[in-house]
């Protein structure tokens, strides 16, 4: 289960492995580039904090960069919690408010440099995305950091970014489950 899943580009992979895979996305514009990308995946339109399935669903779901744009967050993963499984897994892909470039470009400019054209955009340390997290219903196995790739990075950022340590990283990685 992809929520939020945009134009379907994690369910298209996963549907090499042959997997059932459902998306949903708040967005109708998203489905319908979704719904050529991964035609096998069942769809549906709808925001994170209602997901139109039944209570212990799935046994993984996943939530890409997203979470930190719902109206409500906590509703967001009570709901992931509730349509998860026993054991389930959830990955979370969540910005961290410390990003060393941005921290960097505070220092020397004054602004952290980021832009976005989401109305709602928060960011948070590790630890009070966790504390989220865990409020909320689901354990925390691992976090892995995810600096992202770019084309258009600075060469210094290319150097940079494989030595940049967790707390520092540009998004965190939380592996959860729901406890049995």
């Amino acid at each position: 289960m992809d929520i939020a899943c945009g134009g379907g580009y994690f369910l298209k992979e996963a549907e090499k492995g042959g997997v059932e895979t459902f998306g949903i996305d708040i967005s109708p514009v998203a489905l319908e580039i979704a719904r050529t990308s991964s035609p096998r995946s069942k769809l549906a339109c709808s925001a994170g904090e209602s997901l139109p399935f039944q209570d212990e669903f799935f046994d993984y779901l996943i939530n890409l960069g997203s979470l930190e744009h719902f109206l409500d967050p906590e509703k967001g993963i009570q709901e992931m919690v509730r349509v998860l499984r026993k054991g389930g897994k959830a990955l979370l892909l969540l910005p961290n408010s410390y990003f060393l470039l941005a921290v960097w470009n505070v220092f020397k400019k004054g602004s952290t440099g980021r832009e976005t054209v989401q109305e709602l955009d928060r960011t948070a340390t590790q630890s009070e995305w966790r504390a989220l997290i865990e409020e909320n219903g689901l354990q925390v196995e691992k976090i892995l950091k995810y600096n992202h790739k770019s084309k258009s990075a600075s060469l210094k950022y290319k150097i940079l970014r494989p030595f940049i340590p967790l707390n520092f990283s540009y998004c965190f990685i939380f592996i959860c489950r729901k406890p049995k």
